[in-house]
């Protein structure tokens, strides 16, 4: 092992200048980790894909309606607060 594992973190660097070595439980860390955001970019595809086919719905545009007029009254409310805290 060429560069020297961090005692705290069990990680090892290549920071030293040397080759950072990596462990079998490292590789199996990451390859977890790339499942979970595999998994999660299948929610946001499908999430996509739902949104896309309500977006040819009327009941789609009533939504978005009703989600631009709370954004607008939630601006409204920010700035008669920041309005409010300046008096």
């Amino acid at each position: 092992m060429n560069a020297k594992a961090n005692d705290a973190t069990g990680w090892s660097t290549a920071a030293s200048g040397q080759s950072a070595e990596t462990s079998p439980g490292d590789l199996c860390a990451l390859a977890s980790h790339a499942d979970q955001l595999r998994q999660v970019g299948g929610l946001q595809i499908a999430a996509l894909g739902a949104a896309e086919a309500l977006h040819r719905k009327p009941v789609a545009r009533f939504l978005t309606a009703l989600g631009v007029a709370v954004a607008i009254l939630l601006a409204i409310a920010a700035v008669a607060a920041i309005a409010a805290s300046m008096l």
